[in-house]
């Protein structure tokens, strides 16, 4: 993702966190023993860590709860535990018109992007 991504709203450049660095290497330092313990990348386990936090995010928003079903490598990993690595989140809508689920999605991840779930996964504007 570029850093000045406009698709996302975001001036990825100016992003600036409320944690500590001994909060931050906290963080860095957990991130290693799971990318140890499973085989993975540093990078695919932070990519991972996001992923799971993003999702979080989404169903924070009860009627994405009720439609939105996770499909393809998120799942597989998440669930069947598959060696397979992937990047993204796939997922479908369902039992909702095409056009409220975009503005449900785009207004949940515009309200929830400053969330703060108590995980440390800090996502600013």
């Amino acid at each position: 993702m570029a850093s000045n991504d406009k698709t996302l709203g975001g001036n990825y450049d100016q992003m600036k966190t409320s944690l500590s660095s001994s909060q931050i290497k906290s963080i860095e330092a957990k991130i290693l023993n799971i990318a140890r313990a499973t085989g993975r990348s540093s990078m695919e386990a932070r990519t991972l860590f996001l992923l799971e936090r993003a999702t979080a995010r989404m169903l924070m928003d009860s009627m994405l709860q009720q439609h939105l079903i996770f499909k393809g490598g998120y799942v597989a990993l998440r669930v069947y535990q598959s060696p397979r690595f992937t990047s993204d989140i796939d997922a479908i809508i369902k039992g909702i018109p095409p056009e409220d689920a975009i503005q449900r999605i785009k207004n949940s991840v515009n309200s929830t992007v400053l969330a703060n779930l108590a995980d440390s996964a800090q996502h600013r504007r």
